[in-house]
């Protein structure tokens, strides 16, 4: 998996929810939405509460990787460009401020 992938997924969510029938025109698109939802550690994003898509709401909690380093995220607290950077940190298993 690749940046690629987040950035491609996060448009394909965006597709699903401006046309909800698009899985039956291009079923491929569906194959590979599903796929990347069951990957380890994305699904667990997803089914999180730091997954911003799924309460949709303002999320400015904070946490510290360890006592060195720690990422915060800058971004708009809505989803949109900042989403496949939390997947992707999730994916990573690391922790981070989402600010």
């Amino acid at each position: 998996m690749c940046w690629l992938d987040f950035m491609f997924f996060e448009m394909t969510e965006t597709f699903f929810l401006a046309w909800p029938f698009i899985e039956e025109e291009f079923p491929a698109l569906g194959e590979y939405r599903t796929a990347f939802r069951n990957h380890a550690g994305i699904k667990e994003y997803l089914e999180s509460d730091r997954n911003i898509d799924r309460h949709r709401a303002f999320n400015n909690t904070q946490a510290k990787i360890n006592s060195h380093v720690s990422y915060t995220l800058h971004y708009f607290p809505v989803y949109g460009r900042g989403e496949p950077v939390r997947m992707l940190l999730a994916h990573a298993g690391l922790d981070y401020i989402d600010h």
